[in-house]
């Protein structure tokens, strides 16, 4: 059959549904009565004829449904019309209706709102260039504890190393800023020049920090995030002017950085580290450290390289005790930032999917329970000349039409669960891990006492949907 054809018969049996019945049910009654003469010029009777001609046919309904089915376009007014069909049966028993949608709802909401959480937290990469190749340091404590860096370790670790492009060490904590709009208590960094090296970041506006920065009795230089520019600085294109009093001291603006960036978490401005001097002791773990692996370099390399640098610090130092460094690890900064959380969440997870599973198999149930008392539609609808196929098709449009309506509820709960998360940027999980692992447990434990105390709930709804079919029928 041509292209055009077949267009014109699929736009015609999609707008036209009403005309084409109307002919299909003239040439079936046509092609019968060519059937009825054709008997009776064989010389049977009129009621023989009739009565053979409807047999060789097949029964009318049942032409027009084969016909049906074989028509271009037909399938989408089946579609639509076992939709209707669908939304009629469930409307019949309201309450098992709305004990299944509820149940895939919570289920769906809180399967979809966990993963999010697991999304954001664990799986979503970090937005810098190569972030698998970004590394946390740290030193590994005579009791195995991975603790901060101290200043003349991290010295040996940067000075010494062969595993890392650039190497930095941060701190951060709050203090009061003025000299902006308004006089703030605002999140700062000390950070060593190598940092923004260490995450692939230029500054949009002015420069970075240098090497001469961050010695003592250095001009106090800072760089602000573009937030803080624009909102406390008035976003000015010339910084030469731009000045702020941070803790006691002033500070100028040398360079504004890119939008989104904003790690460690909720910080606002970077100073360079150092500006008093370092602390001399190796027992004193101030910062924290990142490094950027070399091209070729794999992690095990990098540990065993830090590793080395961190025992011969232990041996041949002279500050022996607890708590200088015995061992040093180096493990990817994802993996550093959400390592305590990833446990809780994976059980979460599974905990969920569980749910999801129980209030499935729920549904499943209450729709068995109702076919079952449907046996005498079933029957009249064969003996109209419904296909088996088609009778299949009706179950599960039933079932995709109340899983619609519950996925619906559950997604719009999901939004509702994870905004009330107040679930952050990228840059902010290492704040917010251990926070999020209490809010999902607490929301999630909820969830799963509601699923559990409508189980029985269901079971009346399943009985009294099966004496109410009853009684309609």
């Amino acid at each position: 059959m041509p292209l055009f054809v077949k267009a014109r018969s699929f736009l015609r049996n999609l707008f036209l549904s009403r005309r084409v019945e109307v002919d299909l049910d003239q040439e079936v009654h046509a092609h019968l009565e060519m059937l009825i003469e054709e008997k009776m010029r064989a010389g049977m009777p009129p009621q023989e004829a009739q009565r053979a001609a409807r047999i060789e046919l097949g029964g009318i309904e049942q032409v027009k449904e084969q016909v049906r089915e074989e028509g271009l376009g037909n399938w989408l007014h089946s579609v639509v019309s076992d939709c209707r069909y669908g939304l009629r049966q469930l409307r019949k028993n309201p309450g098992a209706t709305a004990v299944m949608i509820f149940t895939l709802a919570l289920a769906i909401g809180a399967a979809t709102a966990i993963f999010s959480v697991v999304y954001g937290v664990l799986l979503r990469p970090l937005p810098y260039t190569d972030a698998n190749r970004i590394m946390a340091v740290f030193e590994v404590s005579s009791e195995g504890h991975w603790v901060h860096l101290a200043d003349p370790n991290f010295d040996d670790f940067r000075d010494q190393n062969r595993s890392f492009q650039a190497i930095a060490k941060y701190s951060a904590y709050e203090v009061s800023v003025s000299g902006a709009s308004q006089p703030s208590r605002t999140t700062i960094a000390p950070v060593s020049p190598d940092f923004l090296k260490v995450f692939g970041i230029q500054p949009i506006l002015g420069r970075d920090f240098i090497a001469g920065d961050a010695k003592k009795g250095a001009g106090h230089t800072v760089l602000v995030s573009y937030g803080y520019w624009r909102q406390q600085l008035g976003s000015p294109r010339d910084l030469s002017q731009a000045q702020l009093r941070i803790d006691g001291a002033v500070y100028s603006v040398i360079g504004v950085l890119p939008a989104g960036f904003q790690f460690p978490p909720d910080v606002s401005l970077w100073l360079p580290t150092d500006l008093k001097g370092e602390n001399q002791s190796r027992t004193a773990h101030n910062y924290y450290a990142v490094g950027r692996l070399r091209d070729g370099v794999t992690v095990e390399q990098a540990n065993q390289d830090i590793s080395t640098i961190a025992r011969r610090i232990h041996d041949t130092s002279s500050e022996q005790g607890d708590y200088l460094l015995k061992d040093g690890i180096v493990v990817p900064l994802q993996g550093s930032i959400t390592g305590k959380a990833r446990p809780a969440l994976l059980v979460l997870l599974g905990a969920v999917g569980f749910l999801l599973l129980v209030a499935c198999a729920n549904v499943a149930n209450l729709l068995l329970a109702q076919a079952s008392v449907r046996e005498r539609e079933l029957a009249i609808r064969s003996a109209l000349g419904a296909a088996r196929g088609r009778l299949i098709r009706q179950f599960l449009t039933e079932a995709l039409v109340l899983s619609l309506v519950g996925g619906g509820l559950g997604v719009l709960g999901a939004l509702w669960g994870v905004a009330g998360a107040r679930l952050p940027g990228t840059c902010a999980r290492a704040s917010w891990k251990a926070d999020v692992v209490k809010r999902v447990r607490k929301a999630a434990s909820a969830w799963a006492g509601q699923l559990w105390r409508r189980r029985s709930r269901s079971r009346w709804f399943w009985w009294s949907g099966r004496d109410c079919s009853d009684a309609a029928c």
